[in-house]
């Protein structure tokens, strides 16, 4: 029967310690089961899952994958030729040498159109429009040399080019016909392009800056062109000659073009000016609007180049232009917009740019100027098609290493696609994906979609990428929760712990949850730890088995001291003890 009882016993209390054990595990499990997330109502998770984000950590990782690449400037092409109601503009004894000119300009025989050409502007000396026809077939087919000097000899036979500049200059009318002084500003552009198209070229400063005088002087006496809103020089269709601005073409020749070639020349060369001319340039207070940020950089940069003797002067006549044709209006040209970006980024990055200068207030002005520029270059207005493998590889470049909404490159990307050929596909696709990736990200990180985002397309740096994309979500979240109800808050801050790894917590989250009342956090704490719930279910199971133990010790104590030997001469005693010692 003690066998038995004993038995009995240890059996009751393996059962009441596995009754701990699993009340432990009850416990833990119970802590730690948070889909912290899915207690929250419907309207918060979808808030949660569209809060906006922007791509501050991932971007850096995105812009490690384009390093390679060289962005490229684009220099804008010649213009399109002259329309046929030039001959009949321009004076009698050119009229008939334009009308051979338009003529052979449409023969489909390369080597005969060009040769054809040529006989004409030799026994037309003086006549521009044959000398501009024949330089913009020579630069089409990519004989640059032979353009230069076909368009600087018909420059130099004719006195139409200098006459404007002095008109410019001096402010006065020009007094000739409009085909005449088309064909003055087409040609000296097309002497920009050919002289910034090959190495042994002559310096192209004269022809860049005439043409952009010309266009000064003419637009204001009869807005030549249409425009693109408000009537400006700087906005500013050119029509060639004998065309009318209704006329024009996609690919007629904008002011924009000429400022963009005026900036890759002074990127390009190196550009000395006279004192008077650097007044000139840069002593312009009327036109520097003291709020806008690329006037803050040019205003800083005109005062240290004073003190170090007019280093990168010619960096800083491009970085004056790009000033003031941006803040004079916003550009509406691809080609500008990135020669622009990449002029900002030369002054900004590296050494060129001193503290006192470029404090962290301007970079980040300068920033949202450059962003705007770049989703402005999305639009892609005036991209030939020779340029488009070269405009995807650099946008590529530029956006991997933006803030900007990456959604605008997203929404681009389709009609740009067939662009990449030459360009950098994979890059072009790894790009695109992730702003795919970061705008599913929400979703499936507080438990609104079951698909996880494409991951897997960025090969060894997926880790990262998830990592960094999800930081930058939880610094938005961060912000949304300061205006949430406690329990929000508590429910979203555990859901946020189990998106990182305890070596990797942003600071800002430990921060939020250091703002909360102290049972809050010791709630949070609890649950996002995994030791704590470890702690919190070996107590219980203690507990519960001590309680068990207790309890079981107590039923088996009493049931010994009612069926042992004492207890049993006790009752005897009661019921027999009183007649035993009367009879004694």
């Amino acid at each position: 029967m003690r066998r038995l009882a004993g038995r009995g016993f240890w059996t009751v209390i393996a059962l009441a310690s596995t009754s701990a054990v699993a009340a432990g595990w009850f416990v833990y499990s119970l802590l730690g089961s948070a889909a912290p997330f899915s207690q929250l109502n419907d309207v918060v998770r979808r808030e949660l899952a569209s809060l906006p984000y922007q791509a501050l950590q991932s971007s850096e990782i995105e812009a490690e994958w384009s390093k390679g690449i060289q962005p490229e400037y684009l220099v804008s092409p010649a213009g399109p030729e002259p329309c046929p109601a030039a001959a009949n503009e321009v004076p009698v004894d050119h009229q008939a040498g334009v009308t051979q000119a338009l003529r052979s300009s449409r023969e489909t025989d390369g080597n005969w159109r060009l040769q054809s050409l040529a006989a004409i502007v030799d026994s037309n000396p003086g006549n521009l429009i044959p000398g501009l026809i024949l330089g913009t077939e020579l630069i089409h087919a990519g004989r640059f040399a032979d353009s230069e000097r076909v368009l600087d000899n018909s420059l130099s036979h004719s006195s139409l080019d200098e006459q404007i500049t002095v008109a410019a200059r001096e402010g006065k009318p020009i007094e000739f016909g409009d085909a005449e002084t088309l064909a003055v500003i087409h040609l000296q552009h097309a002497l920009g392009v050919a002289r910034l198209s090959w190495p042994g070229a002559r310096q192209p400063w004269v022809s860049l800056k005439n043409v952009i005088g010309a266009v000064k002087i003419f637009s204001a006496q009869r807005l030549m062109g249409a425009t693109r809103g408000t009537p400006a020089w700087s906005r500013l269709l050119i029509p060639p000659p004998g065309c009318r601005s209704e006329d024009a073409v996609p690919s007629t020749l904008t002011s924009y073009d000429l400022f963009n070639n005026l900036l890759v020349a002074y990127m390009r060369h190196s550009y000395v000016a006279e004192p008077s001319e650097r007044s000139r340039e840069f002593n312009r207070p009327d036109v520097l609007d003291a709020a806008s940020p690329l006037a803050r950089l040019l205003r800083g940069q005109v005062h240290v180049a004073n003190r170090n003797g007019w280093q990168h002067e010619s960096q800083l006549w491009a970085l004056s232009n790009v000033q003031m044709v941006v803040d004079w209006q916003r550009p509406d040209d691809a080609r500008f917009n990135v020669s622009a970006i990449h002029i900002i980024d030369w002054w900004v990055d590296g050494d060129h740019c001193a503290e006192s200068v470029c404090t962290q207030e301007l970079r980040e002005q300068l920033r949202k100027v450059r962003d705007t520029l770049l989703e402005d270059a999305l639009l892609r207005r005036n991209v030939t098609p020779d340029q488009r493998a070269s405009f995807v590889k650099t946008m590529v470049r530029l956006v991997s290493d933006s803030g900007m909404d990456r959604s605008r490159f997203t929404d681009a990307a389709g009609n740009m696609r067939g662009w990449a050929g030459a360009g950098q596909p994979d890059l072009f696709e790894r790009i695109v994906t992730a702003d795919t990736a970061r705008r599913r990200l929400p979703s499936w990180l507080v438990g609104q979609s079951e698909r996880p985002p494409p991951f897997g397309v960025f090969g060894a740096d997926a880790g990262r990428w998830r990592n960094a994309a999800t930081r930058d979500y939880a610094a938005a979240v961060i912000r949304w929760l300061v205006s949430r109800p406690p329990d929000e808050r508590r429910l979203t801050l555990i859901g946020m712990r189990a998106w990182f790894r305890p070596d990797e917590v942003p600071p800002d989250l430990d921060k939020a949850e250091a703002a909360e009342a102290f049972f809050d956090r010791m709630r949070i704490r609890v649950a996002r730890s995994a030791w704590w719930r470890l702690v919190f279910g070996t107590v219980t199971a203690l507990l519960v088995w001590w309680v068990l133990v207790f309890v079981v010790t107590q039923i088996h104590e009493r049931r010994l001291l009612r069926t042992s030997f004492y207890n049993i001469e006790l009752r005897h005693l009661r019921v027999h003890g009183g007649s035993g010692r009367e009879s004694g």
